[in-house]
């Protein structure tokens, strides 16, 4: 009988499970992705008349209509701190073999992305006994969010830090690394367009450095899109690139750049930060430094000044233009120093840490 593993998540986003699928792929384990937000998006690709959307809200009632059938299936839940629809989750997975991944930094207080009843004690109890009894291990994305998460609740089952990891099989010319222009500075920013990424403090910023000197590709797509184009039109070393899903040719122009700006920002209203920084793995792997806002995810990747630098986002600009200013990115000890960090998120090395939470129930 196939041995397989379901994802359930809000929505799916398969490159946070890389080293799961290839932990799966070498232990003839299927991987199947599923999603609990099921009449919203059924009746969005039914207005919409998206076959496909709709195809995988059928998989997705199908899927639920069988934890009800039967039993002991392996299923990873994704699904935010808080959120209510746990207990409509535990009522259908019960019979099951229960795992919970989460990026959330901090369980202490009451800022939750789900503000929806997230202050209900009849909520707060669910996840209680969700973590005390229902689970058979938590995946954390890292130590700072395992952590908090044992500090906050009683646990009864294992937890393990997994990170986020990157595809290592993907080839690089190295090469490139020591060729590039010692004479300008070429800045990256590759994430979604938005406000809380900080593109407004990226944009003052260009418009602050020498234009000669530096130059900026965005790589990306969001509301704050227009923002970037007018700013491309306006001034020549500002080149925006689109959306780039093809790894091999993100890691092309992460080869050509010198370092990478993440400015993200706090969200009052739920406390929201960056949790992780795929970008920042993504760039270390081409041998490129990130300026990054001192988040819990940041914070957990990049060792100030020997890797990587942190800056306060109460003082993006100027804490950056000292770092520019510096020129300390272009040191071969920080190099150096991106490329051996990163191999600690390869996909291989964490799979190991998949399969030491999954393999006795697989």
């Amino acid at each position: 009988m196939e041995k397989t593993i379901y994802v359930l998540h809000e929505r799916s986003t398969k490159e946070h499970f890389t080293a799961l699928e290839h932990y799966t792929s070498n232990n003839n384990i299927k991987i199947e992705y599923r999603e609990f937000l099921i009449l919203r998006y059924l009746a969005k690709s039914i207005l919409k008349l998206d076959i496909k959307l709709f195809v995988q809200q059928v998989k997705n009632i199908l899927f639920f209509v069988s934890t009800i059938l039967y039993k002991k299936k392996n299923i990873i839940i994704g699904i935010a701190p808080l959120d209510f629809y746990l207990p409509i989750l535990i009522f259908f997975l019960k019979k099951h073999n229960l795992f919970y991944f989460t990026s959330w930094g901090d369980w202490s207080g009451d800022f939750f992305p789900k503000k929806k009843f997230s202050k209900s004690d009849f909520v707060k109890k669910s996840w209680v006994s969700f973590f005390k009894k229902d689970i058979k291990g938590v995946f954390a994305v890292t130590d700072s969010a395992g952590n908090s998460l044992k500090e906050n609740f009683e646990l009864t089952c294992p937890v393990i830090v997994v990170g986020h990891s990157i595809d290592n099989s993907i080839q690089i010319d190295k090469s490139i690394i020591s060729k590039r222009n010692i004479s300008k500075i070429n800045l990256i920013y590759v994430g979604r367009l938005v406000e809380s990424k900080g593109i407004e403090e990226l944009l003052r910023l260009m418009q602050t450095l020498d234009k000669e000197f530096y130059s900026l590709k965005v790589i990306g797509d969001g509301p704050l899109k227009h923002q970037i184009e007018e700013a491309s039109n306006e001034y020549a070393n500002i080149e925006y690139l689109g959306f780039i899903s093809s790894k091999e040719e993100l890691f092309k122009l992460y080869l050509q750049s010198d370092i990478q700006l993440l400015f993200s920002k706090k969200a009052k209203e739920n406390n929201w930060e960056e949790l992780f920084g795929m970008v920042i793995i993504e760039a270390m792997y081409c041998g490129v430094p990130t300026i990054s806002t001192n988040h819990v995810g940041p914070k957990s990747i990049i060792e100030d000044g020997a890797n990587g630098f942190l800056i306060n986002e109460n003082n993006i600009i100027d804490e950056t233009i000292k770092i520019l200013n510096c020129g300390l990115f272009k040191n071969h000890k920080i190099i150096e120093k991106t490329q051996t960090k990163v191999k600690q998120f390869y996909r291989d090395n964490l799979a190991k840490k998949w399969r030491e939470g999954l393999n006795d129930y697989v």
